[in-house]
Parts: C-alpha cells; sequence; structure tokens
C-alpha cells in the first residue's frame, strides 16, 4: 500500500468553494479488484464536505465506484 497525501487552501468547483482540503490517493488492491481509494475532506461555502471512491486504472479511461460525496 502506498498513501499520496496532499493539502489545497482553497479548490473551486462550479458553485462549491471547498477550503482547507485534504486529499488521499491511496494505492492498494480492494476486495472488489480496485487499485486504490481517493478520499477528499474539507470544509465548504455549504458546511463540511467529503467524498470518497475506488478507481481501477488500465484500459482507456480511469474508472469510480463506490462513489460517496457529501
Amino acid at each position: 500500500r502506498a498513501d499520496l497525501r496532499a493539502a489545497f487552501d482553497k479548490v473551486a468547483a462550479g458553485g462549491l468553494i471547498m477550503s482547507k482540503a485534504d486529499l488521499i490517493l491511496s494505492f492498494r488492491k480492494g476486495a472488489d479488484a480496485s487499485d486504490g481509494r481517493v478520499v477528499l475532506t474539507s470544509g465548504s461555502n455549504y458546511g463540511p464536505a467529503r467524498a470518497s471512491g475506488n478507481f481501477y486504472l488500465g484500459g482507456p479511461r480511469l474508472r469510480l465506484s463506490d462513489v460517496d460525496v457529501n
């Protein structure tokens, strides 16, 4: 397992403005054959924000599953 971590002061996605965002990108083989998991947590102009999901690498595109956005 390898974890990559990043911190951002501000991230804008349309009308959503996230502040003090923490991103964790974990490379590991999941039980569902995924290649890893991504998690983003932050504050926002709407309150606390969190997103997560499994990712699959290979092939012509990146694939996501088990996505939870709140």
